[in-house]
C-alpha cells in the first residue's frame, strides 16, 4: 500500500452499526430526557405541585362524592354539641364555661358511655373556681376520657407555647388514669381541605406522641377496630357529617329533669360521646363533600366523630405509596414515550392515548367506585398526574420520532450517492433504521488492495494521466465492489478497502469477500496489461482477504468523522495485502474468511506469522481454473509439507509447472533443508 498517497474517505460519515431496532438506537437528546424525567417526576409527586395539585384533588373529590353510599345513623357514636343555644346561658363565648361542662360530665358519667372524647383546648384559665370544678369532675370520672392537646411546633394555628405549658400543667393535675390526652390535628392539603388525619402525632410542650382524639376514645373502649392513618373515609352525604350521627345539644343534656334524663341515657350508654362546638364561627372545615354544600363547613368535632366510626366499621380509603405512584409513573411514561416513538399514522397514537387515558381513569374511578374487604375498603389511585405524564411522554416521544425521521431521510439521502450496491440502498429504502448511528463490535469481512510500485509511477506520470489512469482503475474496482453488495470504506491514494457486514447484516458476507477479490484481482489484471501496452508501467494488484470482529461506526471529531472499521482483523488484512509481496501471489485469504466462505476453489498457502505478530494465521489462495484433480494432489503435497515428511518435495515436483510462484517457493525452501509451511515475514 501506498501511505504516502492522500487518503479519500467515500463512505458517509453517519452510518452505524447493526440493523437492530430503532428504538434501541435512538440518539436520545438531553432535553428529551430530561423530560422524561420531569414527566416520571409530575406523575410520582404531582399532588405535591400547587396548583397541580388542585386538578388531583378535584378529581379525587368527585370520585368520593359520586360513589360513597349513603348510610344510616351511627349506632356506636354520638356528639354533644356546644352549640348556640348552649352558648346563650353564658356571659362570653369563649373559653366556655367550666363549670358548666364538669356538670355535662357529670350527667354523661352518669349514664355511663364507652367513652367520652372532649374536642375542647383547656389552654388557659378562667375562674379559678370554675377550673377547679372541671378538674374535681375528671378526677371522678369513672369512665374513659379523652381530652384534646396539640402541639405549639406542628399546631401553630391552634395552640401556643404558653397555651400548651397550661395545658401540660392542668392535665398533670388530674389524678385519674381514665383520663387522657389525645390530639386533634387534621392534616390539611395544599388547597386547605381535609382529607387525612394522622392517627399518632407529638402534643404538649415536651412533644410526647399520643392517639388522635377518636383513636384514643376507640382505643379506650376495648372494641376491635382497623387504624385511621391517612385518608378520613368520609360518609357519603349532601350536607354537613353530622347528619349521620345522633346529636344533641349540650344543654339539653345538662338542664334536662331526671325523668327526662332517664329517656336520654340509652341514647348515651354503651356508645363514644364526643362533646365538641358546633358554632358557625369555631373549628369549622371544608371537606371533600364541600364541593356539593355550596360553602357549607364541617365543625372539627364530627370530622373527630367520622374519624371514629371509621375505625370501628373498618372502613379505609387508600392511596398509592410514593414508591407505587413513583412505578405506576415510570410505566405510564414509558408506555407514552413508546406510543410516540412507534407512532407512524397520528390518528393510531391519538387513538393510542385516549386508550390508554380511558385505562389510567378507568382503574382510578374503579379503584373506589368497586369497594374491597367486605365493602369497607376504597382505593384513590391518581388519574389527573399521570395524565399528564402521559400526554408529555408521547409528545417527547413523538417529537423525537419526527426529528429522528427527518435525520434519517438526510442521513439515506447521503448515504446512497456513491457507496452502496442498488440492492443495498433497496433494502435502506425499505428500512432505514438498518443504517444506525453509533460503533458496536461486529464480525465484519474486510478487502484491501493496493498497486506495486504506484508510487514510483506516480511521480514518472505528468498529473492529467495520472489521474485518468487512476480514476479509470478506482472507478472500475468500485463497480466490482458494489455488485458485491460491499461497502466502500475507503480510497487511500491508490488503495481500496471494502467491508461486508458493516452497514447491511448479512450471513454471506465472507463468500462476498472472496468472489469480489476474484473478480478485483481479473480487472486489475486486465486493466495493468492494457495500460502496460500503452507503455505504462501499472504494476501487480495485490488484495488481501480476512473476517474476524472488528468495531464498526463512525470516529474522529465533532467536525468531522469517518465510518469504518478498527481493530485486528482490520490490520491483519492489511498484513495480508503486503505480503502478497512476498509470496508472489495476488490475493491472501485468511483462514477464517476461506472457512466462511465455503468457496471449494481455495488451496492452502502458507502459516504466515506477519510482522508485528507471534501466532502464524493460515492463509489461502483462490485458484478456480484448477481441475479438482491437480487442487486435490496439491492439498496432499502440502499436508506433507506442513507435517515435514520428506515425500513433499517430490508431491510439489510433479505439480511444478513453472508458472506457480507458491510451488516454486516451496521447492526452494526445501533445496535449502527448510521443512514445513509456517513463514515468517521480516517487513510488512
Amino acid at each position: 500500500m501506498s501511505v504516502d498517497s492522500p487518503a479519500v474517505h467515500t463512505a458517509p460519515s453517519t452510518i452505524g452499526g447493526a440493523g437492530t431496532q430503532r428504538i434501541r438506537r435512538l440518539q436520545v437528546p438531553m432535553l428529551i430526557w430530561l423530560g422524561l424525567v420531569l414527566a416520571i417526576l409530575l406523575g410520582a409527586f404531582g399532588n405535591q405541585i400547587k396548583y397541580v395539585n388542585r386538578f388531583e384533588y378535584l378529581a379525587d373529590d368527585l370520585r368520593m362524592i359520586a360513589f360513597t353510599p349513603q348510610v344510616d345513623i351511627h349506632r356506636r357514636v354520638m356528639v354533644v354539641t356546644i352549640d348556640e343555644t348552649t352558648i346563650k346561658q353564658f356571659k362570653h363565648r369563649s373559653p366556655i364555661n367550666r363549670a358548666f361542662l364538669a356538670k355535662l360530665l357529670a350527667r354523661l358519667n352518669e349514664a355511663k358511655p364507652a367513652a367520652i372524647a372532649i374536642d375542647i383546648l383547656f389552654d388557659s384559665p378562667t375562674e379559678p373556681d370554675e377550673d377547679e370544678a372541671l378538674r374535681q369532675q375528671l378526677h371522678e370520672m369513672t369512665v374513659p376520657v379523652m381530652i384534646a392537646d396539640g402541639n405549639p411546633k406542628t399546631d401553630g394555628d391552634l395552640i401556643k407555647d404558653y397555651e400548651a405549658a397550661y395545658l401540660d400543667k392542668f392535665y398533670a393535675s388530674i389524678d385519674n388514669p381514665l383520663v387522657r390526652q389525645a390530639h386533634v390535628r387534621l392534616r390539611p392539603d395544599m388547597d386547605g381541605v381535609k382529607r387525612s388525619a394522622p392517627e399518632m402525632s407529638w402534643i404538649g410542650s415536651a412533644g410526647q406522641p399520643v392517639p388522635s382524639l377518636a383513636a384514643g376514645a376507640v382505643a379506650a373502649t376495648g372494641w376491635p377496630a382497623v387504624p385511621a392513618d391517612g385518608r378520613i373515609a368520609y360518609y357519603g352525604y349532601y350536607g354537613p357529617q353530622d347528619e349521620r350521627f345522633v346529636r344533641l345539644s349540650a344543654v339539653a343534656v345538662t338542664n334536662a329533669t331526671d325523668a327526662a334524663f332517664v329517656l336520654e341515657k340509652p341514647l348515651l350508654a354503651g356508645k363514644i360521646v364526643f362533646i365538641g362546638s358546633y358554632l358557625q364561627d369555631t373549628d369549622l372545615h371544608d371537606t371533600p363533600f364541600s364541593l356539593m354544600t355550596r360553602g357549607v363547613q364541617t365543625s372539627g368535632v364530627m370530622i373527630q366523630a367520622t374519624l371514629a366510626a371509621q375505625m370501628i366499621d373498618g372502613r379505609w380509603v387508600r392511596v398509592p405509596t410514593p414508591i407505587e405512584t413513583g412505578v405506576i409513573s415510570v410505566l405510564i411514561v414509558l408506555a407514552g414515550f413508546m406510543i410516540g416513538v412507534r407512532s407512524s399514522n397520528n390518528w393510531i397514537t391519538l387513538g393510542a392515548v385516549i386508550g390508554l387515558t380511558i385505562v389510567i381513569w378507568g382503574i382510578g374511578i374503579a379503584g373506589y367506585a368497586i369497594p374491597v374487604d367486605d365493602g369497607n375498603g376504597r382505593s384513590l389511585y391518581p388519574v389527573v398526574t399521570p395524565t399528564f405524564a402521559l400526554l408529555i411522554a408521547t409528545w417527547l416521544g413523538y417529537a423525537l420520532t419526527r426529528r429522528q425521521f427527518a435525520a434519517e431521510r438526510n442521513f439515506i439521502q447521503g448515504a446512497l450517492a456513491t457507496y452502496v450496491s442498488a440492492s443495498v440502498a433497496k433494502q435502506l429504502l425499505e428500512d432505514p433504521s438498518l443504517l444506525s448511528v453509533g460503533g458496536d463490535r461486529r464480525e465484519v469481512s474486510a478487502l484491501f488492495t493496493d498497486i506495486e510500485g504506484f508510487t514510483t509511477l506516480s511521480e514518472e506520470l505528468d498529473p492529467a494521466t495520472l489521474v485518468d489512469i487512476l480514476n479509470r482503475y478506482l472507478e472500475g474496482m468500485t463497480q466490482i465492489v458494489l455488485h458485491h453488495d460491499g461497502l466502500l470504506d475507503k480510497y487511500i491514494g491508490d488503495a481500496v478497502v471494502a467491508l461486508w457486514n458493516a452497514d447491511l447484516p448479512r450471513a454471506d458476507h465472507a463468500a462476498k469477500a472472496v468472489d469480489c477479490a476474484i473478480e478485483l484481482a481479473a480487472f486489475a489484471d486486465a486493466f495493468a496489461k492494457a495500460e502496460r501496452d500503452k507503455g505504462i508501467a501499472f504494476g501487480r494488484t495485490r488484495i488481501g482477504v480476512q473476517t474476524g470482529f472488528a468495531v464498526v461506526g463512525n470516529f474522529g471529531g465533532a467536525r468531522k468523522l469517518n465510518f469504518t472499521a478498527i481493530g485486528d482483523t482490520m490490520n491483519l488484512t492489511s498484513r495480508l495485502e503486503g505480503a502478497n509481496k512476498h509470496l508472489g501471489t495476488s490475493i491472501l485469504i485468511g483462514a477464517a474468511a476461506a472457512e466462511r466462505s465455503g468457496r471449494p476453489h481455495l488451496r492452502p498457502i502458507a502459516d504466515l506469522v506477519v510482522k508485528g505478530k507471534d501466532t502464524a494465521v493460515a492463509v489461502f489462495g483462490p485458484v478456480p481454473d484448477w481441475p479438482p484433480e491437480r487442487l486435490e494432489r496439491y492439498r496432499h503435497a502440502y499436508t506433507l509439507l506442513s507435517a515435514g515428511d520428506p515425500g513433499a518435495e517430490s508431491a510439489l515436483r510433479e505439480l511444478a509447472d513453472g508458472q506457480d510462484p507458491i510451488i516454486h517457493l516451496y521447492l526452494q525452501r526445501l533445496a535449502t533443508g527448510r521443512l514445513g509451511t509456517r513463514i515468517v515475514l521480516e517487513e510488512k
